[in-house]
């Protein structure tokens, strides 16, 4: 798969990520106006879009939307890598330990699984990412839905802090993206998540990755991931989810 951090840097990929249904709850996300924040055209993005993702006439018909050798970006973390492999009809986030042991986290589209990741995770996670944080929040934020006991204005400038660190957008815009971002999650708040012991954090949404109702051995073995993301490689600490 082609590793394209390069594109990290182009607006056209972070409107089309956050000008996509990446909610899944509520109203779908006005994807104009993403557009005219980031300062791109409708049909460049659908263009470049087409073009890195490998799209063409019948491919939904023919594979589903799947890329048999879809492009990515990664974001090394702490004890493990961030991997979004992007197809021309899903989105999917991955955490990959050294070892090379993945879990998939969520993904985005019409096959969509969400979410993926609380709040306070997806901050521990971009933390742990050190001089690419701004990239790894902006990566994580759509797979989060907001949930009881998070603050809207909290959230909200963790995601202005990031889009300004980027240097995609000036004060203003940056500040109506983290706005637009928060309002779309807001409806996640009906799904709590609870601590099971052994296992770590389950969601009651039916559709994320981990969901009470999914097999428990698979969403421990994503809480590992995550928790092991957040370590060094170095740290040997048990990896009980915590």
């Amino acid at each position: 798969m082609p590793v394209r951090n390069d594109i990290l840097a182009e607006r056209r990929f972070w409107a089309t990520l956050y000008g996509g249904a990446f909610g899944q709850i509520g109203d779908p996300p006005e994807a104009k106006v993403v557009y005219s924040l980031l300062g791109v055209e409708e049909q460049s993005v659908i263009g470049w879009y087409r073009e890195v993702t490998g799209w063409y006439p019948g491919i939904f018909e023919k594979s589903d939307g799947y890329s048999e050798d879809p492009a990515e970006v990664q974001v090394p973390l702490a004890g493990a890598d961030l991997r979004v492999e992007f197809h021309p009809g899903d989105w999917y986030w991955f955490l990959r330990r050294r070892d090379r042991t993945e879990a998939m986290l969520a993904n985005i589209g019409p096959h969509w699984r969400l979410p993926g990741l609380r709040l306070q995770e997806a901050a521990d996670l971009a933390a742990a990412a050190n001089a690419a944080s701004w990239t790894a929040t902006l990566l994580l934020l759509p797979v989060v839905w907001l949930t009881a006991g998070d603050n809207a204005d909290a959230a909200g400038s963790m995601a202005e802090t990031a889009w300004l660190a980027s240097g995609l957008l000036s004060s203003s815009p940056a500040r109506e993206m983290a706005a637009f971002w928060a309002k779309a999650v807001e409806g996640g708040r009906a799904y709590r998540w609870r601590k099971l012991p052994n296992v770590g954090w389950v969601c009651e949404a039916e559709w994320s990755t981990r969901s009470q109702a999914r097999p428990l051995n698979e969403v421990t073995l994503i809480n590992q991931q995550i928790d092991a993301a957040n370590r060094p490689q170095n740290d040997s600490t048990d990896s009980t989810p915590r």
